[in-house]
């Protein structure tokens, strides 16, 4: 599944909602290569979900409930970061080497990921981040400006 400049998909919001138009129509946003937005929605995608999750592609997902319980230890984190890589480079969505992650424990309990991925038109790397409760088994996005 690569994503092109003609590629069409439902812009998701940072929380997991579909974004409806700013219009004011109620339409579901479009999301556009142009301003990577289908890449980020992609990305947020397979984080938040779990193999299973779609029926046409069964093994697609991140299945980051596997690390539920497991501590906040170095080693996990490395176990999180791998499963990362490995759900977003798969099936070529992002090469392997134009992506690159960063985990650091935040509290106890929970671990922030920041993930540097190229553009897909070529304005240099884009940032996304995500914080993950190992306790409570939530994924959720983070806008961050770098």
């Amino acid at each position: 599944m690569n994503l092109s400049k003609r590629s069409k998909d439902a812009l998701w919001t940072t929380d997991g909602d579909l974004y409806l138009d700013p219009n004011g129509k109620g339409e579901v946003y479009i999301a556009t290569a142009k301003q990577d937005e289908i890449l980020h929605s992609s990305v947020i995608k397979r984080l938040t979900s779990s193999q299973g999750d779609w029926r046409t592609v069964y093994d697609l997902g991140a299945d980051l409930r596997d690390f539920m319980g497991l501590p906040n230890s170095r080693e996990t984190s490395d176990f999180i970061k791998s499963r990362v890589l490995s759900t977003l480079t798969q099936d070529g969505l992002i090469r392997s080497g134009a992506i690159d992650i960063e985990l650091f424990p935040i509290s106890l309990r929970e671990v922030f990921g920041m993930m540097y991925i190229d553009s897909l038109n070529g304005e240099g790397p884009q940032s996304l981040g995500f914080s993950f409760d190992l306790r409570d088994n939530k994924m959720i996005p983070r806008l961050v400006n770098v």
